[in-house]
C-alpha cells in the first residue's frame, strides 16, 4: 500500500513524496521553501466559525480564531483542505506558491455520512 512521506524543518522548508511503498530502497526528499495558507471557515449562513479545525487532507492542521481564520505554513503545491466543527464539515482545494500566501474560504455544511457499500 503506497504512503505519503512528509518532512518539515523549523526554517519553513518542506518536502513531500507521494506513492512511497514499503521496500522502496532510498527515498530522497528535497526541502524547498513553502508558503502560507490563510483559511477562513464560515457556517451555513456565512458567519465565521470559531474553534473549527482546518487541516490538510494528508497532514497538519490548525484551529480557527474568533474570525473563523486559521493560518498555516505549507509546502508549495496543490492540496485539499478540510474543515469542520461539531457535525458540520467542508473542503476546498488550495494552491500554494513557494514563499507565497494563498487564501481560501471553506463553507461548512452537514457532514456526509459514510456508506457501508453493501
Amino acid at each position: 500500500m503506497p504512503h505519503s512521506v512528509f518532512a518539515q524543518s523549523s526554517a519553513g522548508v518542506f518536502a513531500t513524496r507521494q506513492g512511497v511503498t514499503p521496500g522502496d530502497r532510498d527515498v530522497v526528499l528535497t526541502l524547498r521553501p513553502g508558503g502560507k495558507v490563510v483559511v477562513r471557515v464560515v457556517g451555513p449562513e456565512g458567519q465565521p466559525v470559531e474553534g473549527a479545525w482546518a487541516t490538510f487532507a494528508s497532514f497538519m492542521g490548525a484551529r480557527t480564531d474568533a474570525r473563523g481564520v486559521a493560518e498555516m505554513t505549507a509546502p508549495a503545491g496543490t492540496f485539499e483542505l478540510r474543515a469542520g466543527k461539531d457535525k458540520l464539515e467542508g473542503s476546498a482545494t488550495v494552491t500554494v506558491a513557494e514563499r507565497g500566501t494563498a487564501a481560501v474560504e471553506i463553507k461548512l455544511g452537514a457532514a456526509t455520512p459514510v456508506s457501508g457499500g453493501r
